[in-house]
């Protein structure tokens, strides 16, 4: 990789709005700070190949911290308001000692081969290898119509 130019930073401000404008040859994103750049960007973990994306769009703001001789890191990238003012696609929220996840359409779970799908309508797939259910006192199955097999 080649030499990577400095950037401005403070110890009272280390992370750098920057502009994503793509990706390079190696897929990684290509960040500008100012008039520098682009340059080649290093991804915190959690970082998806989507929030790239929609910064990419103009959709997202990102943020990286930069060092010396060394090539900046994206260490976030937030998401704009939806510019039809509806309400977010999805919620998370903690509340103690419960989390709640809501969205608008579908939340889907995926690990491998396994999966759990839940829709809006009301319908609910859970897919595996195996599937075990386990209940400490009372397992109930109650539904207008129940198949087995």
């Amino acid at each position: 990789m080649p030499s990577q130019p400095a950037f401005p930073g403070s110890p009272s401000s280390p992370f750098l709005r920057v502009t994503i404008v793509g990706w390079s040859e190696g897929g990684l994103p290509l960040i500008r700070i100012g008039d520098a750049g682009p340059v080649e960007a290093q991804l915190l973990s959690g970082i998806s190949d989507t929030d790239i994306e929609r910064a990419i769009a103009g959709e997202a703001t990102a943020f990286a911290q930069c060092f010396e001789h060394e090539a900046p890191l994206v260490v976030g990238v937030t998401r704009a308001p939806r510019r039809d003012g509806g309400p977010a696609r999805w919620t998370l929220v903690e509340d103690g000692g419960k989390v709640l996840i809501e969205a608008a359409d579908a939340l889907e779970l995926r690990c491998g081969e396994a999966h759990i799908s839940l829709r809006a309508d009301g319908r609910i797939h859970v897919r595996g290898v195996d599937v075990t259910t386990r209940a400490r006192r009372t397992q109930r199955i109650r539904g207008g119509t129940i198949q087995i097999n």
